[in-house]
């Protein structure tokens, strides 16, 4: 692996300037004070961004635990950003493997890039302690080299102590058998394509997921992400591939915990619908569509759930029975399609939606009028979306400029 300057987009060679001047200060000291000159606003804002998110606690504690050291940052500053910067500066210090702060800047570079978040910066040190034991064996000796956390995990996994999960079948068997029996497992599922499970202490977290960059494999981090609902882990014995699925905070991660294309690998991985129950996905329907849900789930969703799956006429097909008499379903897939009404006007007649149940979606929604060809609208209609008679919105006015600047000159 090679870095060309010549070919690095502006931002990189920004980082690698940066990088070469934090190697040229030799005490920690001024590493320290460089980071905080260098990245404090950012490292504040990254900070704040995570907080809306919400940090788990042990990691919050973890951070308000660390001594704020005194840290030279210009500008003017809130108490809690002269408080903030500095502790959390000193947590990615405290995971840093190296003697001499080597690899503080590019550790905080990953976590400004929301390439990982601070929850995983433990995970990150783990794998950067590998890489400074073993770094005189690889190819690539530079740290800065590695542009992504999991190209760093690449290079060091052979050299990680744990052999790969369940290397062969006895091994399977026998730690299979001992993590039932003792309740560190629920067996979701076992065939000889899959094996889904969800593990039911740290341990059992810990085994399946090792080799993986799961921050989950660590017990503050299993504890908090268990207490809002389980972990589900999922082995393609055929590639010994894993992902991980929390679907209370809507995370579905690969080994790398990088979030997946979850329509991408529903597709490639039907199975799994059908194993995990395709209703657990029903607020996904966004990112999937319709095609991937039975009857039964769809005819559970709300209209509005419903209408943002639509993303082509034939989907339409796969509505519930009864939406073409449904004025809340029809307003809702207008709504939804704002930008093309033209074309989900398309769709409703393609589909045998008749116009006196689309003027009663317009009733429905006021607003919806914009979004009419100019033969529906009367002065009925008008005075219907404007007294707001039958509406649930009729606090949204009707675009009435839209129809008549869309009128025959």
């Amino acid at each position: 692996m090679k870095t060309m300057l010549s070919s690095t987009p502006m931002r990189d060679r920004i980082e690698l300037i940066e990088a070469a001047l934090y190697r040229t200060l030799l005490t920690e000291g001024k590493r320290l004070d460089f980071m905080a000159k260098t990245y404090g606003q950012k490292i504040m804002a990254r900070y704040e961004e995570e907080q809306i998110y919400g940090i788990p606690a042990a990691v919050e504690n973890a951070i308000d635990r660390e001594a704020a050291p005194s840290l030279r940052i210009e500008g003017e500053m809130t108490e809690n950003f002269a408080t903030m910067v500095p502790k959390i500066i000193s947590y990615i210090v405290s995971h840093d493997p190296s003697r001499n702060q080597s690899y503080i800047q590019w550790m905080t570079m990953r976590w400004l890039k929301k390439e990982i978040k601070l929850e995983d910066i433990a995970m990150l040190g783990d794998n950067l302690e590998t890489f400074e034991r073993v770094k005189a064996r690889l190819p690539v000796k530079d740290i800065n080299a590695y542009k992504t956390p999991g190209a760093l995990h690449d290079a060091v996994a052979p050299f990680m102590e744990l052999a790969p999960v369940e290397s062969n079948r006895a091994e399977e068997r026998r730690i299979d058998r001992r993590m039932h029996q003792d309740d560190h497992a629920e067996i979701l599922y076992n065939d000889v394509d899959y094996k889904v499970l969800t593990p039911l202490s740290p341990e059992a977290a810990r085994h399946f997921g090792r080799n993986t960059q799961w921050c989950t494999t660590q017990t503050h981090m299993y504890d908090h992400y268990t207490q809002n609902g389980p972990l589900i882990i999922i082995l393609e014995k055929k590639t010994n591939r894993r992902w991980q699925f929390h679907f209370d905070s809507q995370q579905f991660m690969d080994e790398r915990d990088n979030q997946i294309d979850l329509k991408t690998f529903c597709a490639q991985h039907p199975k799994i619908i059908q194993i995990l129950g395709d209703h657990r996905f029903a607020n996904q329907v966004r990112k999937l569509g319709l095609g991937f849900f039975s009857k039964k789930t769809l005819a559970a969703m709300s209209s509005k759930d419903l209408a943002v799956g639509i993303t082509q006429g034939s989907d339409l097909q796969m509505l519930p029975e009864g939406w073409k008499e449904n004025p809340e379903m029809i307003a809702e897939i207008f709504r939804t399609n704002s930008g093309r009404s033209e074309t989900a006007m398309s769709w409703m007649r393609s589909a045998g939606v008749t116009d006196e149940t689309i003027r009663e979606a317009v009733a429905y929604c006021g607003a919806l009028i914009a979004q009419l060809p100019l033969d529906m609208i009367d002065d009925e209609l008008l005075l219907l979306t404007q007294c707001g008679a039958g509406s649930k919105t009729s606090h949204i006015k009707p675009n009435i400029s839209f129809v008549f600047a869309n009128s025959p000159k």
